[in-house]
């Protein structure tokens, strides 16, 4: 797996903002071992195949709890990527900063056989507690024939993209799609709009991104075109399919 992959970092962020929603009321009594509390564990649809999560706390600091973590995987034969890095400094887009983000967060990603396990791990402020996050991918999902097969986001990607993903959880949709290197990728995305019949607002204009309103009938798709050294990203939300 490319640990660069864009759209990998996005599907963390989606699933990060609907988990916070439901730990902040967590409340665990247990001595400092590995003894998670589930607080919830929910499925979603990831280019078509079922993506595992789970949530859930634990007393003690994250320092302490992730050694522990980490044998106990290896111990079930998870092998960890990346040469056990911490990988949110990448996630948060702050890779200068990652000394100080160690000892409260951490992100790990393991894989067995042709599945990936990503761990996600918070320590709360002053609780005495880390939260985690836990999610399980099949292999398969990374793959663009896969991805194509199974599209279900309301704008089709062209045909040319390399990398794309499509995660639905109930009515929230997101989706990433890459754009190739092309001197003016507005046009790109001005075309892709008019093929398939939908309108194109620009609410917001930065220097190195655009936003844009998306609408077709009753659809509407809030769209963000990145510009990159080497690639140019579409990353999409859909609230309303």
């Amino acid at each position: 797996m490319n640990m660069n992959r864009k759209w990998f970092w996005l599907t963390l962020v989606f699933l990060f903002i609907f988990t916070s929603s439901v730990i902040s009321w967590a409340v665990i009594f247990s001595p400092i071992r590995f003894q998670p509390k589930i607080i919830e564990k929910f499925e979603t649809q990831v280019n078509g195949l079922s993506q595992k999560n789970e949530v859930w706390v634990n007393q003690g600091s994250l320092e302490k709890l992730i050694p522990i973590i980490t044998e106990k995987l290896a111990g079930d034969g998870w092998a960890v990527l990346g040469k056990s890095i911490n990988l949110a400094p990448e996630f948060f887009g702050i890779l200068d900063e990652e000394s100080a983000l160690d000892p409260k967060l951490q992100m790990k990603v393991f894989k067995k056989g042709k599945i990936y396990k990503t761990v996600g791990l918070w320590e709360a402020s002053d609780e005495n507690q880390t939260y985690g996050y836990v999610s399980e991918i099949p292999d398969a999902s990374f793959s663009p024939i896969q991805a194509r097969t199974q599209w279900k986001f309301p704008l089709k990607p062209p045909d040319d993209a390399d990398e794309l993903f499509c995660q639905k959880l109930e009515n929230f949709q997101i989706a990433l799609i890459s754009l190739p290197m092309v001197k003016n990728p507005d046009n790109t995305l001005s075309q892709l709009c008019a093929s398939q019949g939908f309108n194109r607002k620009l609410l917001r204009r930065e220097s190195d991104k655009k936003t844009y309103l998306l609408s077709k009938s009753n659809t509407r798709i809030v769209a963000i075109l990145s510009f990159e050294e080497n690639q140019n990203y579409l990353s999409m939300v859909s609230l309303n399919n």
